[in-house]
């Protein structure tokens, strides 16, 4: 299967955002709808830079396996664009962990309280 390349407008500059290869086995594995990672991406209700593993993440709560549900998506930007790297649902718990961990730093803005709600 082709990896998917979208164009989307951020500040009158074009990025692409691309699925890797492990995301793309993901959604098929976890049975995801292929937008749904971008969705979250482009209208997330937090991001976080993840200390770890150096990825961004961004997390919105969406509809997912017949429940409301926060999904994360883990997610670098480089000067060719966005690759999205995996996209799962996250418990509230263990956003609250990695945030009191130090494991993820807000970013800024007004998604930068400590909660999800």
């Amino acid at each position: 299967m082709k990896n998917l390349i979208l164009i989307i407008r951020v500040d009158s500059d074009s990025l692409e955002i691309n699925y890797s290869k492990h995301l793309s086995q993901r959604l098929k594995i976890r049975k995801i709808p292929r937008d749904l990672p971008k969705t979250v991406l482009l209208k997330a209700e937090k991001r976080f830079m993840d200390t770890r593993t150096g990825h961004r993440i961004a997390i919105k709560k969406m509809s997912y396996g017949g429940k409301e549900r926060f999904i994360m998506v883990a997610f670098d930007i480089s000067d060719k664009g966005i690759t999205m790297i995996t996209c799962h649902p996250i418990e509230e718990k263990q956003v609250s962990n990695r945030i009191n961990s130090g494991r993820w730093k807000r970013e800024g803005g007004e998604n930068s309280q400590d909660t999800l709600r």
